[in-house]
């Protein structure tokens, strides 16, 4: 044997030796996966020779104490107090006690034990819990001075009340907590939250001469336009004030210009000046969603132009009549901090060149044209450069990564994660994350992204406020699948990136309060319509699978793109907002600018959507060495007209 492949062997035999303790923890860790999920088997089958087995061969496997918590919870009785608040204690502090907790507490309210709930009782976020709490506190000799507010808080709310806190309240009513005054504030919460069944309730226990105090409110709540119609009592009272500012509230929302003509007459008629700033706010900014005239006098008539959102129309509505004087005004004023400073000196720039003041709008370009940012990439796009990524990545020792992946919090969250019970495995992370400082943050953020867990690794990235490692915060996950959907669909892949970087930051089991679901966050709905008479979509559960959810997402975008004459700051919104709401916006605008369009969209969460997608994309499309970005590309988008796309769709 020569002595070149003498080494080599050497070099196989200690890459093989030096790999063994590797391969032997994961095959180790295979196996006790298996043993764990065969002894939750058991406990639920209450099989405890096989629960025992299992649970003796897996001492130093991190889920083994989920096993001894469920056991106990599977077993509730007063005798196994001492067992329950032994476990309680020992792991006061870590995830697995919190539902035992919770389930144990509950048990212990059904079944009458009230001084061992108390005793166990901690505070959950719980209302039914809280309820049951102060319900048995009030069986003690705690001072009622000390309970009665409590409850006051919960029962001033604008949502219905759990059963469980049915009989607490009883009591508190009876025992003369319950005011005329207080149900009129909350009768004034449900109004404001359009739960108009609970006010119809709540006006019941009003004083029979306060009740039509409480039908006007929920009338005028429901159907603004009456509030002109009513004739009211002078000198007005306070619940007539609320009716009256309820009213103008809703109603400028609806029809601002009946709110203002609604207002003089009854400005008038009992002599107050009314509306209020919240009403004035609201009328100035529905006047310029409307593309009204008088918006530009009412937006400057409101007081607080620090609001961002009023600042931001006054933009909206400057840009509608190429006021660039205006503009170049509002960003002096305006550009202080943040993002919003960002914005006001890219608009600043682009007033000042439509302006004529050419050096100065490139000095206002160039003091952003290095942000990664969206207004940073426009700004570099108009001094003709490459948008900046900044990209920095992080350098963190190993050790101290090893260190913190030793914690039994961490090992538990990969364990969960490991097994896909992401809920679980979230627990056990944000419990690490709490006791964990913001300085040591980054570690985190590393060890997120090395597992492949990169939802939150980017969460953690942004609580460390080290942003700049930008491969890790725009990870390429699941890039195989993403490109070969992305070609099948004829779009960017950076785009899909972009995307779901927006919809879900890459968490493949989010569900949103309106339904949608994983990473591209697709309802239901639409993924049937998407879909159509394929085979591969049956429920909303597939959804929370990676390879279905990119699969009908970028088909769905795709359709979108073509439905928009493959205009992809119009596909975008249409993504968000849906094809019929940005068709409105469409038949509504005068604008052929695509970047001044987007400043004039009229939902803050769209306009915020796709000003985050167009930044996202860019960075994904040099991330992906792709030739150009939408944003590099912004002046081929014009905006389409209703008739454009209308004939386009003809064509096809």
């Amino acid at each position: 044997m020569s002595s070149r492949q003498l080494i080599v062997q050497l070099i196989i035999t200690q890459l093989v030796f030096c790999c063994l303790p590797v391969f032997a923890n994961n095959d180790s860790l295979k196996s006790q996966r298996k043993l764990f999920l065969q002894a939750e088997q058991a406990i639920k089958d209450k099989n405890w020779s096989l629960f025992n087995r299992n649970y003796q061969q897996l001492a130093d496997y991190p889920l083994q104490i989920y096993l001894e918590r469920d056991k106990l919870q599977s077993n509730f009785s007063i005798e196994n107090t001492e067992a329950i608040a032994s476990f309680l204690n020992q792991h006061s502090n870590d995830a697995v006690a919190r539902k035992l907790r919770y389930m144990w507490l509950n048990w212990l309210a059904n079944n009458g034990y009230t001084s061992t709930f108390l005793h166990h009782y901690r505070e959950f976020g719980s209302t039914p819990l809280k309820c049951k709490q102060l319900q048995f506190k009030l069986n003690t000799s705690e001072p009622r001075q000390d309970i009665y507010p409590q409850i006051e808080k919960i029962w001033l709310n604008g949502n219905s009340l759990p059963k469980a806190c049915d009989t607490l309240i009883k009591r508190w009513q009876k025992s003369g907590g319950l005011t005329a005054q207080l149900i009129w504030k909350r009768l004034l919460l449900t109004v404001k939250n359009k739960r108009y069944q609970l006010a119809d309730y709540l006006n019941r226990q009003l004083p029979a001469n306060q009740q039509g105090a409480g039908k006007l409110l929920v009338k005028v709540a429901k159907q603004p336009k009456h509030l002109s119609k009513i004739t009211f009592r002078v000198p007005l009272t306070a619940k007539a004030e609320d009716i009256i500012q309820i009213g103008l509230n809703k109603l400028a929302w609806r029809d601002p210009n009946h709110t203002i003509k609604t207002w003089k007459k009854l400005s008038q008629k009992y002599g107050f000046n009314l509306p209020l700033p919240k009403t004035r706010r609201a009328i100035a900014l529905s006047l310029a969603i409307d593309k009204d005239p008088k918006a530009h006098a009412w937006l400057n008539s409101v007081t607080d132009h620090k609001d961002s959102t009023v600042s931001q129309w006054l933009l909206a509505t400057a840009l509608d009549n190429n006021d660039w004087h205006s503009i170049s005004k509002y960003a002096q004023s305006f550009a202080t901090h943040g993002d919003d400073f960002n914005k006001w000196k890219y608009w600043q720039g682009v007033a000042e060149t439509q302006l004529g003041n050419l050096d100065k709008a490139k000095s206002l370009f160039s003091s952003i044209a290095d942000r990664r940012s969206y207004y940073g990439f426009l700004a570099a796009r108009q001094l003709n450069q490459q948008p900046q990524l900044q990209d920095s990545p992080v350098t963190v020792d190993p050790d101290a990564l090893q260190q913190i992946s030793r914690l039994p919090s961490a090992k538990r969250a990969k364990e969960f994660f490991e097994l896909n019970r992401l809920t679980d495995a979230r627990r056990e992370w944000n419990q690490l994350v709490s006791q964990t400082p913001i300085d040591a943050q980054i570690k985190l953020a590393v060890i997120a992204h090395n597992w492949g867990w990169q939802h939150q690794a980017i969460l953690a990235f942004a609580r460390s406020r080290q942003i700049n490692d930008v491969s890790k915060r725009f990870p390429l996950h699941l890039y195989q699948t993403y490109a070969a959907e992305s070609k099948r669909n004829k779009i960017p892949v950076s785009w899909a990136y972009a995307i779901t970087r927006q919809e879900s930051a890459f968490k493949t089991d989010a569900i949103s309060s309106a339904g949608a679901r994983g990473l591209m966050q697709l309802k239901p709905s639409t993924a049937k319509q998407v879909a159509g008479k394929s085979k591969s979509y049956r429920r909303a559960s597939q959804l929370l699978t990676a390879d279905t959810n990119i699969q009908l997402g970028t088909a769905h975008l795709g359709q979108m793109y073509r439905s928009f004459e493959a205009h992809p700051v119009l596909a975008t919104a249409a993504y968000n907002a849906g094809k019929s709401r940005v068709k409105e916006w469409l038949n509504q605008s005068k604008t052929q600018n695509a970047i001044q369009w987007i400043e004039q969209i009229p939902y803050k969460e769209t306009r915020e959507y796709v000003k985050n997608v167009l930044t996202y994309q860019t960075i994904y499309a040099h991330l992906e060495k792709e030739q150009a970005t939408f944003i590099s590309q912004i002046d081929s988008y014009p905006i389409l007209s209703l008739n454009e796309i209308k004939s386009g769709a003809a064509s096809r």
